[in-house]
């Protein structure tokens, strides 16, 4: 707890102020104990009685700790002056600058590092190096010798000097070619023409040396520079190349207040002379103002800034990014709120935006069409979740500058498939040789995202191997079959259609149901889908169970409605078909869903026949208590819309709360309604 000094005044513990910190940079949002707890270093128990502790003093000051259960705590500003007067005050001695805050907050420690002794060629002291990134000496050295290990192979040396500092020695020729592997190997342009699936869109700019460009003219005037400063600024020219191929007109007014005798101003007209040249090409004059506008970043200007609006009104930006950051990653899955990268590349992004706004500057995106015929789901998520910033808000933002915001999503999302694999199991039916072809030839072209977890015959697939895959390739139509993991189709030769269609299917491997529900089904569903599901799905095939019975009793129910529309030996072929099935892996997909279906199609029409059974029927030892049961009947001839539906089920599995209304669903009906709700 807080103690007083002899002269009355009240001194915080480091933890103490840094919890405080913590709080106010997640202001009015809820963080957890748990958190908490993982970025100080210290137990959940323990973050708790600090916050006990602190709340009083918090209160005169100006603020206020709410909890809420199960959501954690957030801090509420209510006097902002008195209290960032209080923050300032109690300063814990290694919070120097806001700038080093922020790095320390949001930027891997190696790459801060490397950011700083490679592309700056900075000498670091070893008492501010720990301060900056709140770590121990022992902590310190660690990160140095692995720093050492990795600039080995490319003759660099990394030294330490009592007056220098700690900086690194080599040939300049060594240090680009370093740069060029390590911090553009699996760079944004790389990761962004793969994820859009158009290598040749960039084929004749010269990426590599348009950054090498950047980074000279940046290090020649001693302009602070991070990897997604460079980033954003060689995507920023190699679109305004495209742009000047297409003939695009750019529609502008004169841009004021950028000073042309400024540092950024400067390196902008001659990194704009050597592209140029290197290009071939003549940009129009307002490309270097668009430029200098990139290099008027955040970091950039913080050295410069003193506490004005303008200052209050980034950190309110500040706070809004990550309120949708974190946003994104509840609601979508994707890994995103803790990436530094994206952060720094879109504040800057939505900086230069802003003053392209008050400018009346027309920016064309030679990448919209493609963007939205192609990735409209990443399109719409990111009108939906970044039109809740102020700024947004107040102006008129046009599609070119929604794709433009898009790709810096799309790249992060992109980063994080490449950094997670995805669990592939191969089946093939023609031999084991063509399954280590397909094999080979997956790695190839996919090695660096998927690991193969097993390669399978038909008849050799389990139920452990599913289980523990997130995705099944397979050179056997399985079509017929429903599994709660993708199928991807294939030929064993692997060509370059297949290629894009797994490239498309991984790239939906993240929920994106939930967004869709929220946004695209607002409205009444179309005719089409009406009749297509009263197709499938009969009012007399559709039951509520409320009454003990087995699962067998119930699915043969199922089968004697779904039979009426078909040949006399249907009853017989299904169940030995739905046993066949269940013998290749369990049908019940969740502890509350069963999908049994034939493998090989006996019904003239598709149908699915429902049963739900709010008080739960016993599947088996694994599955006691299944509470609904979707048996699928596929057509003999055609089940060219099927899958809608078979999709549809599915998703059901990550969905609890349309899971929850279904339960309650006394007709066809309301079932009718709920479930047209999925497609």
């Amino acid at each position: 707890m807080y103690v007083e000094t002899e002269r009355g005044e009240l001194v915080l513990k480091d933890k103490e102020i840094e919890l405080i910190q913590l709080l106010y940079q997640f202001k009015n949002s809820h963080i957890t104990s748990k958190v908490l707890a993982e970025k100080l270093g210290i137990s959940d128990r323990t973050v708790r009685t600090y916050i006990k502790n602190i709340e009083e003093l918090i209160e005169a000051n100006g603020a206020k700790v709410n909890a809420k259960q199960g959501a954690g705590f957030a801090l509420e500003v209510i006097q902002p002056l008195e209290f960032e007067a209080f923050l300032k005050k109690n300063r814990p001695q290694h919070i120097l600058t806001s700038e080093e805050k922020e790095i320390a907050q949001t930027v891997n420690p190696q790459n801060y590092l490397l950011n700083q002794l490679i592309l700056n060629n900075a000498h670091l002291k070893f008492e501010d190096l720990m301060d900056t990134l709140f770590v121990s000496r022992s902590t310190l050295s660690k990160e140095l010798s692995k720093i050492k290990e990795i600039l080995d192979p490319f003759n660099l040396e990394i030294h330490w000097k009592a007056n220098s500092g700690v900086f690194v020695t080599g040939k300049e020729r060594d240090k680009r070619h370093f740069i060029m592997s390590y911090f553009f190997n699996q760079n944004y342009m790389t990761l962004l023409e793969n994820h859009i699936g158009n290598r040749s869109f960039f084929k004749e700019i010269q990426l590599e040396k348009i950054t090498m460009i950047v980074i000279e003219e940046c290090r020649r005037e001693g302009l602070k520079v991070y990897d997604f400063i460079i980033h954003n600024l060689v995507l920023h020219l190699a679109l305004s190349i495209k742009r000047f191929q297409n003939e695009f007109v750019i529609k502008t007014k004169e841009v004021i207040n950028l000073d042309k005798h400024s540092k950024e101003y400067q390196v902008a007209e001659h990194i704009i002379n050597r592209v140029e040249g290197l290009q071939a090409i003549k940009f129009p004059k307002e490309e270097i103002y668009f430029l200098a506008l990139h290099l008027f970043s955040k970091v950039n200007r913080q050295e410069k800034e003193t506490k004005t609006s303008d200052s209050v009104q980034d950190q309110l930006l500040q706070n809004e990014l990550k309120d949708i950051l974190l946003a994104i990653e509840q609601d979508q899955h994707f890994p995103i709120a803790n990436d530094g990268q994206l952060f720094e590349a879109l504040l800057t992004h939505i900086y230069t935006l802003k003053l392209r706004i008050l400018n009346d500057i027309k920016m064309t995106n030679p990448l919209l069409d493609k963007i939205k015929s192609d990735f409209n789901f990443e399109l719409m998520l990111t009108k939906h979740y970044f039109g809740r910033l102020n700024l947004f808000s107040k102006h008129e933002i046009s599609e070119d500058e929604w794709a433009y915001l898009t790709l810096h999503l799309m790249a992060a999302i992109e980063r994080n498939k490449v950094a997670q694999k995805i669990r592939v199991i191969v089946i093939c039916a023609t031999g084991f040789g063509s399954a280590q072809l397909l094999q080979t030839r997956l790695i190839k072209e996919f090695g660096e995202r998927i690991e193969i977890i097993g390669v399978f015959g038909y008849f050799e697939l389990n139920l452990e191997s599913i289980q523990s895959a997130d995705a099944i390739i397979t050179s056997i139509d399985l079509s017929q079959l429903v599994f709660a993991i993708p199928v991807i189709h294939v030929s064993v030769f692997f060509d370059e259609r297949d290629i894009l269609k797994v490239r498309s299917a991984f790239d939906r491997l993240h929920p994106e149901k939930r967004l869709k529900n929220t946004i695209d089904n607002q409205s009444n569903p179309s005719i089409e889908k009406v009749r297509l599901f009263q197709q499938v799905f009969k009012e007399d095939s559709f039951l509520i169970i409320t009454e003990s019975l087995s699962r067998d009793t119930i699915i043969k129910q199922l089968l004697l409605r779904l039979a009426k529309w078909e040949k006399d030996d249907y009853l017989d072929l299904m169940l030995t078909q739905l046993d066949t099935r269940e013998h290749l892996g369990s049908v019940a997909f969740s502890t509350q869903i069963a999908v049994p279906h034939p493998v090989v199609p006996q019904g003239k029409f598709p149908k699915i026949a429902v049963a739900i059974i709010p008080q739960g029927v016993f599947w088996d030892k694994d599955f006691p208590n299944i509470q609904f049961i979707f048996l699928l009947s596929p057509s003999q001839f055609d089940n060219s819309y099927f899958t809608v539906f078979t999709k549809a089920v599915v998703s059901l599995l990550d969905l609890s709360e349309t899971r929850e209304t279904l339960l309650q669903v006394k007709h066809f009906s309301e079932f009718q309604q709920e479930f047209l709700k999925l497609i």
